[in-house]
């Protein structure tokens, strides 16, 4: 959490690509436009991995480079493989608008739905129409379940995480246990054979927990953090 992600894992997460086999399906798509004979010339998943976590040194090949810049329209190979910064925003004292809903969100009637407010049809319109900032800056409490919770342990920084705890916000968070048969079902599911979402749920309970012990007795209090064998209806 304290160092900044590469601008390509973002900008794909942000797409929901970040499974290799969508990566790749978009790589392809892009190739027939650049340059057929690109088609199927996709990196390994373990060349993927080295891509999305800053181990590449330079730039991969021309060829990558150009596919790349045609996925990701106006940004340069080397802009792409350069640590993405996140602008912190000042914390809100008003709470914003409600947003209007856009052609991937359907909006509910309490009466009907009850606390639901709005539906969304993936995680890239959702992340589009409620960015982190605009859901935590001001929040008094947070309650998340899902998989791995990227949300708040990818998406948002550690040090505003400690704000939020050290001015007297509770957060409580369940993921999937990274040890469980469940999670290995997903990853079936999602055709990983590196453990990949094993790995990323462990960090982020490991990133979460390192955070606590960094706290003050009181702040530490009101973070909570732990595990479910059992599948969540939320993959954050």
């Amino acid at each position: 959490m304290t160092e900044q992600p590469i601008l390509l894992k973002s900008l794909l997460t942000q797409r929901h690509w970040q499974t290799y086999s969508s990566f790749c399906k978009e790589y392809d798509k892009a190739a027939k436009k650049v340059d057929p004979s690109l088609q199927g010339g996709w990196p390994s998943r373990a060349q993927l991995h080295r891509w999305l976590t800053g181990e590449l040194k330079g730039l991969p090949y021309s060829g990558h480079c150009r596919v790349l810049e045609a996925m990701f329209p106006g940004k340069s190979a080397r802009e792409l493989f350069s640590t993405s910064t996140v602008e912190v925003p000042t914390p809100r004292t008003e709470p914003e608008p409600a947003r209007s809903a856009g052609p991937n969100v359907a909006a509910c009637a309490m009466p009907q739905m009850a606390d639901v407010t709005a539906v969304f049809s993936s995680r890239s319109a959702f992340s589009s129409a409620y960015p982190p900032s605009t859901m935590f800056d001001s929040a008094k409490e947070i309650n998340a379940a899902g998989l791995s919770l990227n949300i708040i342990c990818q998406s948002y920084p550690d040090h505003q995480l400690r704000r939020l705890l050290d001015s007297g916000t509770r957060i409580r968070c369940l993921f999937l246990d990274p040890k469980g048969q469940a999670i290995r079902a997903r990853e079936a599911e999602e055709r990983y054979t590196d453990n990949t979402l094993t790995t990323l749920t462990a960090l982020n309970i490991t990133m979460l927990t390192r955070l606590r012990d960094r706290l003050d007795t009181a702040s530490a209090q009101r973070l909570n953090s732990t595990s479910s064998t059992r599948r969540s209806a939320s993959t954050c």
